[in-house]
């Protein structure tokens, strides 16, 4: 059954080799109407949305606006949620459908698996095999990693330790070429130093400060839309 509980208890934060500060203006300027920026889920093709902006980048060469030649245009890209069997895990699940792309989900438990197979990509299997994490997120640009899914009463036969399992998470998400990870949970949950925020992808961390549940997926949701820094 879906829904481990994990406390969150911290308020939202970055850190890793791309320091980013979330504020408020940050998280509410990440999406469009339609979702992520620059997509319209439900519309044109893939085939025809490239057409127009081939034509719309013609007509601003013509005009001179570099300004807005130069804006980035987006496309979902696959996110994959490590942990999504514990409460924070569904909450996160639930916000990125909306605006996200492919959604995969990794979970120790045979019935969350079942109760995600209409919404989700699953991987069910022991959490702290970091090459079973790592084989599921071949090909995902995003992994939202649930930290207290490394110390809650799951079995986990491959790391003894929370830290273990981090590194565990380090070496499977670094092996799939992770371009973003997402951490949430306590600092004191997270080892220092975290081994995934040396894996060479962005690093952020986003923990609550007791704000609901919802919330905290909502900023989840934000950071994992947002643009990659250049």
């Amino acid at each position: 059954m879906i829904g481990r509980n994990c406390a969150l208890k911290t308020v939202g934060y970055q850190v890793g080799p791309h320091p980013r500060h979330l504020t408020s203006d940050d998280l509410a300027g990440t999406y469009g109407s339609g979702g992520k920026t620059g997509y319209r889920p439900g519309g044109s093709s893939v085939v025809s949305i490239q057409r127009r902006r081939s034509e719309k980048r013609s007509r601003e060469c013509r005009t001179g606006d570099l300004a807005t030649l130069l804006l980035p245009y987006s496309q979902p890209m696959p996110v994959i949620v490590i942990g999504a069997d514990t409460t924070a895990g569904q909450a996160v699940v639930a916000a990125l459908r909306p605006a996200s792309g492919e959604i995969r989900v990794f979970v120790s438990d045979d019935a969350a698996g079942a109760d995600y197979r209409c919404a989700a990509k699953v991987a069910v299997g022991d959490i702290s095999d970091g090459t079973h994490v790592g084989g599921a997120a071949i090909g995902a640009f995003c992994a939202v990693v649930v930290a207290c899914a490394a110390h809650d009463t799951r079995d986990r036969h491959f790391a003894p330790t929370p830290a273990a399992v981090f590194a565990q998470w380090a070496d499977g998400l670094h092996d799939a070429g992770i371009g973003r990870v997402i951490v949430i949970g306590d600092r004191t949950e997270i080892p220092i130093p975290d081994p995934l925020a040396a894996i060479g992808a962005e690093y952020v961390v986003v923990g609550s400060g007791g704000l609901p549940v919802a919330e905290v997926a909502g900023r989840v949701a934000a950071a994992e839309a947002a643009l990659p820094p250049d």
